[in-house]
């Protein structure tokens, strides 16, 4: 029996990893907790605090970063590996 070479084609596995870095979500907790991360300056209202410091003025939702993980594991995203996504309204 004659052996066939595998054609370099069917080694396409790799594996594809990516990190994602979440900022502030609005959640049970973070409502709860929140409080106990404020500086100790002057005290702002908490929403006058996330328009001064978050770039698109709110926090982020779970939905917010689902979408991200959705995109991360579908077919398009197939050429990204290696990164850390930060996910943070423009914060960072």
């Amino acid at each position: 029996m004659k052996q066939q070479a595998k054609p370099k084609s069917l080694d396409l596995y790799t594996e594809i990893s990516n990190a994602v870095a979440p900022g502030g979500v609005e959640t049970d907790m973070a409502a709860e907790h929140g409080k106990e991360y404020q500086s100790a300056g002057p005290k702002l209202d908490p929403e006058e605090m996330i328009k001064m410091t978050i770039a698109m003025g709110r926090r982020g939702t779970p939905e917010d970063i689902a979408h991200l993980v959705a995109f991360l594991v579908s077919y398009e995203a197939g050429w990204i590996t290696g990164q850390t996504m930060h996910i943070d309204g423009g914060r960072h």
